[in-house]
């Protein structure tokens, strides 16, 4: 999962992972609720997917097979920061990691 700064950054992050053959999908608060439905279901019955969002996905929220985080943002909110990484934090059957890859040095404003 990919956390973007806003539409249009979430828009070009899909299209470079789209136009380098990955199996990537896209949420934010310009596409339709059933757009936004519709991507997410195909995301969640994906098996290798990488969902780009921005602002949609950071609570109430949760694919317990997620194991990637890409904060690709900064926040000075730390609840914002541990909503991010929590997306991956679910425990789920055979997944024994997750990792969080943080572009924005959140980590340095807020820890690990």
């Amino acid at each position: 999962m990919v956390f973007c700064v806003n539409v249009e950054h979430t828009q070009k992050t899909y299209e470079a992972f789209m136009s380098d053959g990955v199996n990537a999908f896209m949420v934010h608060s310009k596409m339709s609720e059933q757009e936004k439905a519709y991507n997410l279901k195909e995301f969640e019955s994906s098996s290798n997917g990488v969902m780009v969002n921005c602002g949609i996905l950071t609570t109430g929220y949760s694919h317990d097979p997620i194991q990637f985080i890409f904060v690709d943002r900064a926040t000075t909110s730390l609840p914002l920061w541990l909503q991010m990484q929590g997306r991956g934090s679910r425990i789920y059957q055979g997944k024994s990691f997750f990792r969080v890859y943080d572009f924005g040095e959140n980590h340095l404003r807020h820890g690990l």
